[in-house]
C-alpha cells in the first residue's frame, strides 16, 4: 500500500514537469522568433558550467541530478558575493546563520535546526573535495572561488558522510601556471561596513604556481541597542594559500594552508516579542498575553519593575511597544560576544596510472570558538547562555577512477572528529520567586568512521546509461556528558541522589555505539541528442545517530528522565526522483526541471522543550520539484528564473500539552520563486551593466511544533546592482534588501518566560565595490 502511494505521488508531478517544459516545446515560439533574426554571437550563449557532481569533471546538462552551479565568472557577472545570494538564486534553498556561530542549510526541507555545537547537518558542506563537518567552521569560505554546486537530494554514494538531503560545494579557484595575475575588491557601505576580497597567482615555473586569496569584514552592529552597545557586529578575516606542484606529466600535487578568524565581535541579540501558550501549549504573539506569568500561561503577579507589568510584557515586567514595526531596535542589558579560529591543511595529489588515475585527499581541521549571548533581549537579566567549542577533524580519501563506456569509481574514507562543549545557561528567576541558578553541560563527543564506496556508469546503448552507486559506512562514537550546578562545579544529582552523568561507565552501551549506515544509487539516463537528457533515479541516504546536550534538566526531578530522550536513532532517506534538462535556442537558452519523492524515516527532528534543546525521531514524507530557466533573450540581456514547490508534512509530533499531530517542516516554504535579469551595454568607453535580483518565499514555519508564534507570513526582497566597468577595473553601486523588508529566518520558544525571540535577515543595506584585475585570471 505504501509504495503504491508513494509510486501515486510521483506520478502526480509528471504532467505538471512535462507542461513547464519537459520536452522543450513549451519554448518553441521563442526559438522560432530567435531563428527569425539576427544570429547569435557566441557571447550570447549561456555559458557551459563543469561541476564534479559524480567526482569527476563533467558538463552541467549531462549530469542526471538537480544542480544548480555558479562558476567564478557567474558569480561575478552575477554579482552573487555571499552564501546570502546564492541562497537567493537556489531554488528549494534556505539559509538561516545567526552570526558565525551556527549556519544551517535547508534543502527542499531537510536540515538540522538544532543548536548545539556538536551536531552534524544532514545538508553536507564540502570544500575542495573536504568534508566540513561542524557547522561552527562554515560561514566564511566563500572567497576566490572558481565555482559553488549545489546538489539537492542525498549525495552519499561519493560524496558520503551526512549528505542526506544534499550538499555545497565550494571549489577554490587554484594556482595556475599560465602567469602572473590577481585582482582585488574594495567595498563599504552602511553600518561601517568595509570588506575587501583579492587573489595573487605567482607562475613559479612551467610546472608549479602559488596562490595567495584573502578576504576580509568589518562593519558595525545591525541592531541598535537603546541601553548598550549595537550588536552583531562582525571582524572577519580569512586567508588561502596553495601551492601546485607537477612532478611529471602523470601527477599533480595541490597543497593548501587555510585560516579564518573572527575576534572582537558583538554578537547579534534576538528580537524580542511578547507571547504566550494557547491550550495546547503552543506560543502564540500578541501585545495582549498576560503581564509576567509562568509556563503554560499561568499569570504570576510581577515585583515591582521599571519596565511595565501590563499585558504584553514578559515575566519579569518587561514591554518593547516596538517588537513588531522594528525588529532592529532593541534594549538588551548584556554585550554578548563571539570569537572564532579555523586553520588546517589540505593535500590533494593526483597520480595517472594509465588504465587509472588515483587521488587522494587528506585534510587537518582545528576549530576553536567562543560564544555569549543575551538570550532574554531585555534589559532584565533573565537568560543568558554561553558556549565553548574545541574541535579537531582530520580525514583521508583515496579513491581509483577510469573507463570509457563503463566508468567506474571506487575508494575508501576514513575521518577523525573530536569535540569538546560546554554551555552555560545562567537563568534569573527571582521575577518568579525562585533562585537564581546557572547550570550546563560539559560533552565530549569523539568519532571514527570508514567507509567504502563505488560506482559504476554503464553506456549500454547509444543515448542510454545506467548508474549504480553504493557506499557502506561504520561509526564508531563515544559520548560523554556531565550537567555541572554551577557550570563548571559540581554535578548536578537529581531528586534521588544520582549525578547527571552519561559515560560509557555509568551507560555502558549506550554512550558508545557504532552505527552502520548504507548509501545507494540507482540511476536510469536517456540522453536522445546532445541537448536533451532525461533521467530517472532512486538514491537512499542515512545519517548516523547520535546525543543532545540538553542544558538544563528540562523540567524534571530525575536523571532517568532526562537521559532516556538523550540519544537519538539515525535517520533514512530515501528520494524518487525524475528530471530533464535541455539547451534551447541554439545554446542561448536552457531548462532542467524535476519532481521528487522523499521517504523519510527517523527524522533527527529538533525541539526546544523547557529551554531545553531536544532532538526527537519522527517520519515524514515530502514531494515537489523545481525548475530552473535561463534565456539570453537579445543582446546584453540576460535572464535567470527558478521555482521550487515543496509539499512536508512530520507525522505523529508530540506537542507540549502531550496531544498528537501532524505538523509541516521548518523552513519549508510551499513555494519559492526567485530571479536576475542583468544588462549591460557599451558607452562612455567601457560597459556599463545593471541588474536586480530577488526571491519570493511562500508562508513558512520556523519550528517543528508549528505553533502560531512560529508562522512566517510570505515575503519577498530584492537587490539592485549599477556597474560601470573598464578595461582592468569596474565600479558596482549596490542595494541589498532594497525595500527594507522584515523577514524572520529562525525562532525559539521560551514560553516559560512569556516571550520568544527571532533572528531577522538583514535589513536594507547601500554600499558600492570597487574592483581591479590584472593578467589572465
Amino acid at each position: 500500500m505504501y509504495q503504491r502511494n508513494m509510486v501515486y505521488r510521483v506520478t502526480r508531478l509528471l504532467p505538471w514537469l512535462a507542461a513547464l517544459g519537459l520536452g522543450g516545446g513549451l519554448y518553441s515560439p521563442l526559438c522560432a522568433a530567435a531563428a527569425g533574426g539576427a544570429a547569435s554571437a557566441d557571447t550570447d550563449k549561456i555559458e557551459e558550467i563543469i561541476v564534479t557532481a559524480q567526482r569527476r569533471e563533467q558538463s552541467i546538462e549531462d549530469v542526471g541530478t538537480s544542480i544548480t552551479a555558479f562558476d567564478g565568472a557567474s558569480l561575478q557577472k552575477l554579482a552573487l558575493t555571499s552564501i546570502t545570494d546564492i541562497a537567493q538564486q537556489v531554488p528549494g534553498l534556505q539559509y538561516q546563520a545567526f552570526s558565525p556561530t551556527i549556519t544551517i542549510f535547508n534543502l527542499r526541507g531537510v536540515s538540522q535546526n538544532d543548536f548545539g555545537d556538536h551536531h552534524e547537518a544532514p545538508v553536507a558542506v564540502y570544500t575542495d573535495d573536504v568534508y566540513n563537518a561542524s557547522m561552527g567552521a562554515v560561514a566564511g569560505a566563500m572567497y576566490d572561488l572558481d565555482r559553488v554546486e549545489v546538489l539537492r537530494g542525498p549525495q552519499g554514494t561519493l560524496f558520503g558522510r551526512n549528505a542526506t538531503g544534499g550538499l555545497i560545494h565550494y571549489i577554490s579557484a587554484k594556482p595556475s601556471t599560465d602567469g602572473d595575475n590577481g585582482f582585488v575588491h574594495v567595498s563599504g557601505g552602511q553600518y561601517g561596513d568595509i570588506e575587501t576580497e583579492g587573489a595573487l597567482n605567482f607562475r613559479l615555473s612551467d610546472d608549479s604556481a602559488t596562490r595567495l586569496s584573502f578576504a576580509t569584514t568589518k562593519h558595525e552592529g545591525l541592531i541598535h541597542n537603546l541601553v548598550g552597545p549595537d550588536a552583531n557586529s562582525e571582524n572577519q578575516y580569512a586567508a588561502r594559500l596553495q601551492y601546485l606542484l607537477r612532478p611529471n606529466a602523470d601527477s599533480q600535487v595541490l597543497l593548501k594552508a587555510y585560516y579564518l578568524g573572527n575576534s572582537n565581535e558583538v554578537s547579534p541579540s534576538y528580537a524580542w516579542n511578547a507571547s504566550c501558550n494557547n491550550s495546547p501549549g503552543l506560543l502564540q504573539p500578541g501585545q495582549s498575553c498576560p503581564g509576567s506569568y509562568a509556563s503554560l500561561g499561568a499569570f504570576v503577579a510581577p515585583t515591582a519593575n521599571p519596565y511595565g507589568t501590563g499585558p504584553g510584557c514578559d515575566q519579569s515586567g518587561y514591554c518593547n511597544p516596538r517588537a513588531f514595526s522594528d525588529p532592529f531596535t532593541q534594549s538588551f542589558d548584556r554585550q554578548g560576544y563571539f570569537s572564532r579560529t579555523v586553520y588546517g591543511l589540505t593535500a590533494h595529489v593526483d597520480w595517472n596510472l594509465g588504465a587509472a588515475k588515483l587521488a587522494s585527499v587528506t585534510d587537518y581541521m582545528h576549530l576553536n570558538k567562543r560564544y555569549g549571548e543575551d538570550s532574554d533581549g531585555s534589559p532584565n537579566y533573565q537568560f543568558n547562555f554561553d558556549t565553548r567549542l574545541d574541535f579537531h577533524q582530520f580525514s583521508q580519501e583515496l579513491h581509483l577512477s577510469g573507463g570509457d563506456t563503463l566508468q567506474w569509481i571506487a575508494g575508501a574514507y576514513f575521518l577523525d572528529l573530536a569535540n569538546v562543549g560546554l554551555q552555560d545557561e545562567s537563568v534569573n528567576q527571582t521575577y518568579l520567586g525562585f533562585i537564581e541558578h546557572d547550570q550546563g553541560p560539559q560533552y565530549t563527543l569523539d568519532t571514527r568512521s570508514v567507509a567504502l564506496f563505488g560506482q559504476t556508469e554503464w553506456r549500454f546503448a547509444p543515448s542510454w546509461s545506467l548508474i549504480t552507486g553504493l557506499r557502506y559506512t561504520r561509526d564508531d562514537k563515544t559520548y560523554s556528558y556531565v550537567l555541572w550546578n554551577p557550570s563548571p562545579g559540581t554535578p548536578l544529582v537529581d531528586a534521588v541522589g544520582v549525578p547527571y552523568v552519561y559515560n560509557s561507565t555509568t551507560f555502558p552501551g549506550l554512550a558508545n555505539r557504532t552505527f552502520d549506515l548504507y548509501s545507494g544509487k540507482l540511476e536510469l539516463d536517456f540522453k536522445p541528442s546532445r541537448d536533451s537528457l532525461y533521467y530517472a533515479s532512486i538514491n537512499r541516504g542515512p545519517k548516523g545517530g547520535g546525543w543532545s546536550a540538553p542544558s538544563n534538566t528540562s523540567g524534571s526531578n530525575m536523571a532517568s528522565d532526562l537521559f532516556g530522550v538523550i540519544a537519538y536513532k539515525p535517520e533514512t532517506l530515501i528520494d524518487y526522483e525524475v528530471g530533464t534538462k535541455h539547451t534551447l535556442m541554439g545554446g542561448r537558452a536552457r531548462l532542467n526541471a524535476d519532481a521528487f519523492y522523499y521517504d523519510y524515516r527517523n527524522y533527527q527532528a529538533f525541539f526546544l522543550q523547557n529551554f531545553t534543546q531536544i532532538i526527537g525521531n519522527v517520519n515524514a514524507t515530502l514531494f515537489g520539484g523545481e525548475v530552473e530557466f535561463s534565456v539570453v533573450p537579445v543582446h546584453g540581456l540576460t535572464v535567470e528564473t527558478g521555482v521550487s514547490a515543496l509539499s512536508t508534512r512530520i507525522k505523529n509530533v508530540t506537542l507540549p500539552d502531550g496531544s498528537i499531530a501532524d505538523r509541516e517542516m521548518p523552513n519549508a516554504p510551499k513555494w519559492t520563486v526567485n530571479a536576475v535579469v542583468r544588462y549591460e551595454w557599451p558607452a562612455a568607453g567601457g560597459t556599463w551593466s545593471t541588474e536586480i535580483n530577488g526571491k519570493w518565499n511562500a508562508s513558512q514555519w520556523l519550528e517543528n511544533v508549528n505553533a502560531p508564534v512560529d508562522f512566517q507570513p510570505a515575503y519577498g526582497t530584492v537587490d539592485l546592482h549599477l556597474g560601470y566597468a573598464m578595461r582592468q577595473w569596474e565600479l558596482t553601486a549596490w542595494v541589498k534588501n532594497a525595500a527594507n523588508k522584515y523577514y524572520r529566518v529562525y525562532n525559539l520558544d521560551l514560553s516559560g518566560l512569556g516571550y520568544n525571540e527571532s533572528v531577522y535577515g538583514n535589513p536594507r543595506w547601500v554600499g558600492a565595490t570597487f574592483a581591479y584585475h590584472w593578467g589572465k585570471t
